[in-house]
């Protein structure tokens, strides 16, 4: 099911980047000050990989390392998952549940353009609700041939009648008469 909303539209488009050579203690300050939960780690141009709280507590606290030892290049996850701009919003939201992620790069032609994480679809949540409400009530919706109005739910009241289509709404019966009535 596409939703029509794509990774481009709400990716963030400068996200926090750090130089691999950067020391983790200074990396942690880094999300810390920035307040995020990852970093992209890259070298002029060239996305080297990424950096995630997940990477710094399995990595490093977890094991007692020295964060001061270990720069963000020996901890940075560089077998990264990506999307691409184009992509839906669904592909994206099934691409991080079936792989355990919270955050992919967004690529494009190889070239990495921005970074999307489960904070940007949660930002847009109640407008992919409303969407996602409007998508299921059509799929409701049900005409046998032969037969003049549809069956599913009025845009009106809600409840869920025959519908007749009136001035581009979808109406039970009553609310067709009501509609009549009022204009």
């Amino acid at each position: 099911m596409r939703i029509g909303i794509r990774v481009l539209d709400i990716m963030t488009k400068k996200p926090i980047t750090v130089s691999p050579e950067l020391s983790i203690r200074e990396c942690a300050k880094t999300m810390l000050k920035q307040r995020v939960g990852s970093l992209i780690v890259k070298k002029d141009s060239k996305l080297l990989g990424i950096l995630t709280e997940k990477d710094l507590v399995e990595k490093i606290i977890a094991k007692g390392n020295n964060p001061e030892r270990y720069k963000a290049k020996n901890i940075m996850t560089t077998k990264m998952q990506t999307i691409k701009p184009s992509a839906d919003i669904y592909d994206l939201m099934v691409r991080m549940r079936k792989r355990k992620v919270r955050r992919l790069p967004v690529v494009e032609n190889g070239k990495f353009i921005g970074l999307i994480t489960d904070k940007d679809v949660l930002r847009i949540e109640p407008q992919l609700f409303e969407l996602l409400l409007e998508r299921f009530r059509a799929i409701g919706l049900k005409k046998k041939p032969g037969q003049e109005y549809l069956e599913g739910e009025c845009e009106t009241c809600g409840n869920y009648a025959q519908l007749y289509e009136i001035e581009g709404k979808l109406l039970c019966e009553s609310c067709k008469d009501i509609e009549g009535i009022t204009r």
